[in-house]
């Protein structure tokens, strides 16, 4: 499939192919600053803010369910807030407070992904969103070993969440056009595909 062509949405702009392998983690950092203040939706375990370690960064990190002890998977303190919340509930925080809120592998499981982007520029100036296109290979081929090996399984509001078996994704995105009718009312400022080991992930900035 053509992942990379010429797209018309609130702008005229040219989907980028990064030639060298960029891990989603290392693209979203070089998108946000320091002196910003960041809402990273659905943190997870936080890996993607594992360099913020020495408090580089501003960050409050929110969850619907799992981790939000304060911990990573590897029992560190994490240097950020953790704020309980469900994003397709409509966020706990007020409007425009956050600098740039990050959606990172998240619209692919949830339910509500118009809510979730709208929420996320609700309470933010910016929003930076990155999904995996198609679905990624270790899902493909390791997922239910995936979910008995996640050392947080063994908290119950994990494993209550019957949405998905193994983090499964509700949708698949395959390129762009499936992302675009979701930011119709937003300007696009970019849009760019990289590739990592597992597979193709597509990150897209809006304001």
């Amino acid at each position: 499939m053509d992942y990379i062509k010429h797209i018309r949405i609130r702008t005229v702009m040219d989907i980028v192919r990064i030639k060298e392998p960029k891990h989603w983690w290392e693209w979203i950092r070089e998108n946000v600053s320091v002196d910003e203040k960041i809402l990273d939706i659905g943190i997870g375990d936080g890996n993607t803010w594992k360099m913020g370690k020495n408090g580089k960064h501003n960050i409050i990190g929110t969850d619907k369910q799992y981790n939000v002890t304060g911990f990573d998977l590897d029992g560190i303190v994490l240097p950020y807030e953790l704020v309980r919340g469900n994003v397709c509930d409509g966020l706990p925080f007020r409007d425009k407070v956050f600098d740039v809120s990050i959606l990172s592998n998240i619209l692919e499981h949830v339910p509500c992904i118009q809510k979730a982007i709208d929420e996320a520029m609700r309470v933010s100036r910016r929003v930076i969103i990155v999904v995996p296109l198609g679905e990624q290979k270790e899902l493909e081929e390791k997922g239910d070993e995936m979910a008995l090996s996640n050392p947080w399984i063994k908290y119950n509001d994990f494993i209550s969440d019957n949405i998905f078996t193994h983090h499964r994704h509700i949708s698949i995105f395959n390129g762009f056009d499936d992302l675009k009718p979701y930011l119709l009312n937003y300007r696009i400022v970019k849009v760019e595909i990289m590739e990592y080991d597992s597979g193709l992930q597509l990150g897209v900035v809006i304001e």
